[in-house]
């Protein structure tokens, strides 16, 4: 099941210093806004996030795009 707007803001309120817990962690990136891909890390679609203005599959983003031209699958 996905994730809620609460809960996703829940777990990006957690400090950077502060671990997130494993399970949280692994049910967050199985779920929207999140898109698994084989090499690019931290992939989202900004319209996936629930309560978007923005339509959702248009707009992305990820921590290491650069990473994209090196993969043909990305």
């Amino acid at each position: 099941m996905p994730l809620s707007r609460s809960e996703l803001e829940a777990l990006a309120a957690i400090h950077v210093s502060q671990p997130i817990p494993a399970a949280a962690l692994r049910r967050a990136l199985a779920s929207p806004p999140f898109v698994p891909t084989r090499s690019l890390f931290n992939l989202r679609d900004l319209g996936a996030v629930p309560g978007s203005a923005l339509p959702r599959g248009r707009f992305y983003r990820s921590g290491a795009l650069d990473r994209a031209a090196a993969d043909p699958d990305a």
